[in-house]
């Protein structure tokens, strides 16, 4: 046990105040005894109980600067609470402003991604034409490719109408978000 230790309970908590006040328990309790002893006279030990009138008035005074000083601490601790619900108030305030800021971000990129959608939505689209146009241009020219050129054009054709179908996709997956 070091020195920090001394008048301490295993808890942690100072023994000094309980000892103390139970000696002064005892003292009150054991006072009555001593006195008769002291004195076997009635007169007396009223005699002898006014000596003691100064005690009382002192105990009084350390009861009331107790009381003043318990005041004082808790103004202090209700001083050291306010101060800490001030600086909470401007974490959150800092914090609603940071939060502004990241939403306009997200919502610009948002806005971003949305156009990158739609542009890729367009580029599905001329595609599908442009594949309708080979398959028109293939039609129209007399080819000697091996294959028959309804067959290039039905290739063609079958490749522009997955080409619609995806873009039909987006655009319902982008109606639906």
């Amino acid at each position: 046990m070091g020195a920090a230790d001394f008048g301490r309970l295993p808890g942690g908590k100072m023994k000094f105040p309980i000892v103390a006040f139970v000696l002064l328990v005892i003292f009150w309790l054991l006072t009555p005894v001593v006195t008769s002893i002291i004195t076997d006279n009635p007169e007396g030990m009223g005699q002898l109980g006014d000596t003691f009138g100064s005690i009382n008035a002192l105990f009084s005074g350390l009861a009331l600067g107790a009381l003043v000083y318990t005041i004082y601490l808790q103004r202090k601790d209700l001083r050291n609470q306010q101060e800490q619900l001030e600086m909470q108030r401007e974490d959150l305030r800092l914090q609603r402003e940071e939060m502004e800021k990241s939403r306009g971000e997200l919502e610009k990129q948002s806005k971003i991604q949305e156009a990158r959608f739609n542009a890729s939505i367009s580029q599905l689209h001329a595609f599908a034409s442009q594949a309708k146009i080979e398959g028109y241009k293939v039609e129209s020219q007399d080819s000697n490719f091996g294959r028959h050129p309804d067959d290039c054009i039905k290739g063609i054709q079958e490749e522009a109408q997955k080409i619609k179908r995806l873009a039909k996709k987006l655009e319902e997956y982008k109606n639906r978000g």
